[in-house]
């Protein structure tokens, strides 16, 4: 049995980035240079080692830290400009369901929420999700 170290941890946390956090590519990837490498060994380490624990969750906070930086950019969009630098159309059009989603998630505080009401004529169901900000309804059929 072979005994992991630091270094080993280290790898396998630069394995579940470059696998986009998936652990059992991470796990699949550890076992070409560690056959024996199991998945039990991962949550073992993540239970019982502070500092790797640590490592782990900084990692998963860098993680989440880019993908807001990628919804940012769906939410404002890409300006194209001219070149005389004035605003001529888009290269990104800013994404309506990118901001509602920031909204709801960042913005509940300031009264951004969202609420689904099952309704239809002739007993059809039909999805009816209202945005409200505000008391004021911004509602759109799914």
């Amino acid at each position: 049995m072979i005994k992991y170290t630091d270094e080993h941890k280290d790898l396998f946390l630069d394995l579940l980035r470059k696998n986009n956090l998936n652990v059992s590519k991470a796990v699949e990837s550890m076992r070409k240079g560690f056959p024996s490498f199991e998945r039990k060994t991962f949550y073992n380490w993540r239970d019982a080692d502070q500092a790797f624990s640590e490592r782990y969750e900084e990692l998963i906070e860098r993680e989440i830290d880019e993908a807001e930086d990628l919804h940012r950019l769906h939410r404002r969009g890409i300006p194209k400009k001219d070149e005389d630098g004035n605003m001529a159309g888009w290269v990104l059009k800013p994404d309506r369901q990118a901001i509602e989603f920031f909204l709801k998630t960042k913005g509940r505080h300031r009264g951004y929420v969202e609420r689904t009401e099952h309704t239809g004529a002739d007993d059809s169901p039909q999805e009816l999700v209202i945005f409200v900000r505000d008391g004021k309804d911004h509602s759109s059929n799914t």
